[in-house]
């Protein structure tokens, strides 16, 4: 599993594509096997606030980025735990946890290491900038966004001292309850059509884990994510519950405009890859869509290889 940079190109760009491979067949993914091991060049980016050497250490078997890990949290709002404690508890299924590559709730497990740098890396980032909103989204579908989403929130959840939440917004194609293996999910379209409450629509999972799961789809996605109704119930939910860390599980960011829509409620965005479907143009596109209207925080890239990894710098160059 390698972190690294992946220098830009062009105006969107600016330098500051993160690059992570998740692999699920890299040495210390969730599926095991394959090779990694390789770092790209370093370049700027919002974790690192400037350029960072290009060489890397070794942890748990990966080459990484090298970068400072940060001290705790902040600790909470006291008067929030009430809140927290009156949420439904919800119980994700261990063996469809496995299925779907969902690891990070296991410290020992070989691949929960790089979602805790990635999540640190996170964390560092929107402390200094009073950041907490994330949107995860892919340029396509079938890169893994929501295994990544989902991961990156257990490893969050960890931390006793933090409070984060996980939201399915991927009205498209709803998958976090599936992966997560907890029914029923409801209706959180309809929730929204009908200005509800989303504090009461959440389940938490363990103390200081909050998911927002739905299971039905909607065709007016894009709609309902940029309807002003939307933004005053999700600022509602986190004025009430006071997050470090809110993730949003989006659709794919091209061909629809789901995830434009999206953008002005987010501080930044984490975009999925896949080394065995998305093309570099692809990434490009995205930054590109994001330019000028949300950080983009970095490119995780999913079944990656050091070829794939090397052919994604050289065709951005």
């Amino acid at each position: 599993m390698a972190l690294g940079t992946l220098p830009g190109q062009g105006p969107a760009a600016r330098g500051e594509a993160e690059i992570l491979d998740m692999s699920a067949d890299g040495p210390g993914g969730p599926g095991g096997g394959g090779s990694g091991g390789w770092v790209a060049p370093a370049a700027r980016s919002p974790f690192r606030h400037g350029r960072g050497p290009a060489g890397g250490v070794v942890i748990a078997g990966s080459n990484v980025a090298r970068f400072p890990l940060s001290g705790p949290l902040l600790p909470p709002r006291a008067d929030v735990a009430e809140t927290w404690a009156g949420l439904a508890g919800v119980t994700p299924d261990p063996a469809q946890l496995a299925r779907a590559r969902i690891v990070a709730r296991d410290p020992a497990h070989p691949a929960t290491a790089a979602f805790d740098l990635l999540r640190t890396r996170l964390v560092q980032a929107m402390e200094d900038h009073g950041w907490r909103r994330v949107a995860i989204t892919s340029p396509t579908g079938g890169c893994g966004k929501t295994v990544v989403a989902a991961n990156l929130a257990f490893s969050l959840a960890r931390r006793p001292s933090a409070r984060a939440i996980l939201v399915d917004l991927d009205f498209r194609r709803p998958g976090l309850a599936a992966a997560l293996g907890i029914a029923p999910a409801g209706d959180l379209p309809a929730l929204l059509r009908a200005r509800g409450t989303m504090v009461a629509h959440l389940g938490r999972i363990g103390a200081n884990l909050a998911v927002g799961l739905n299971e039905a789809p909607a065709a007016d996605a894009a709609e309902l994510l940029q309807e002003p109704a939307t933004a005053d119930i999700l600022a509602a939910m986190v004025e009430a519950l006071e997050p470090d860390v809110v993730l949003y599980d989006l659709p794919p960011a091209l061909g629809r405009d789901d995830v434009t829509a999206f953008l002005p409620l987010v501080d930044g965005v984490l975009l999925v890859a896949d080394a065995a479907r998305t093309l570099p143009r692809d990434i490009t596109a995205c930054e590109r869509a994001f330019e000028g209207r949300t950080e983009l925080f970095g490119v995780i890239l999913n079944r990656a290889d050091p070829g794939s990894l090397r052919r994604y710098a050289g065709d951005r160059e």
